[in-house]
């Protein structure tokens, strides 16, 4: 399970982060947990570009790490959901390390901004506003019939980032045939959702309860179809 941390794509690093790898350890997963390039030294696509490579990486040393090579998961909160999903979402951002999409069995995605147009608030400005072609950064016009199935998690009571941004990701996937499950939890706000994966936590909302029926659920594609040629 690569977990991708959010932070508006200009804070935070991995070492905050260490508790939800501890609890995806202790619910029996392999847990790798990167850093990315923020802005204003990584630009548009960079952070993308970086999370593409650490589930690269994942993919290629699950075995190193003790872990299945068939069953890597990508997941993420708020701009961590966001790089998961456009690495999800496109082909491009793997083959540059010779790897389909089809060798991410899952993505998960916490509270993601994944359908942003117009650019209306100061982050997005401020990240987004240099690139030409706009609708190419939105997960939600993006996403294909290529994506990996997808578990999309967000709290109606999130003012951080709107719970329709889950919403519509959900819509678009299932209008091109991929499995997209949407779970909306009542009252939960932008961090609640993340600190559901906290030792605090009392299983309220069920993240990991859902989180674990997904990945059962969910079943690794063929050990044939990931790898493109290497390069």
């Amino acid at each position: 399970m690569v977990f991708v941390h959010g932070g508006s794509w200009t804070d935070g690093e991995r070492g905050q982060y260490r508790f939800v790898g501890q609890e995806l350890a202790a619910l029996g997963h392999v847990a790798v947990v990167p850093d990315y390039r923020l802005h204003p030294d990584g630009r548009w696509p960079g952070f993308v570009e970086d999370t593409a490579a650490a589930i690269a990486w994942t993919i290629k040393h699950a075995r190193d790490l003790s872990g299945d090579g068939q069953r890597i998961f990508a997941m993420g909160h708020s701009a961590g959901a966001y790089n998961v999903a456009m690495v999800a979402a496109q082909p491009k951002w793997l083959a540059v390390h010779g790897l389909d999409r089809r060798a991410i069995a899952g993505a998960v995605g916490l509270a993601g901004p994944y359908d942003f147009l117009p650019l209306d608030g100061e982050v997005t400005r401020t990240v987004f506003g240099h690139v030409a072609d706009l609708r190419s950064t939105q997960p939600a016009l993006v996403a294909d019939g290529g994506t990996p199935p997808m578990l999309l998690l967000h709290g109606t009571g999130d003012r951080t980032v709107r719970p329709r941004n889950s919403a519509r990701l959900a819509e678009r996937l299932r209008a091109v045939g991929v499995p997209a499950e949407l779970a909306l939890y009542p009252g939960v706000t932008h961090a609640g959702i993340l600190l559901a994966l906290s030792p605090l936590s009392r299983g309220d909302p069920p993240v990991a309860d859902d989180l674990a029926r997904f990945v059962e659920r969910v079943r690794p594609q063929s050990a044939s179809a990931p790898r493109l040629s290497a390069r």
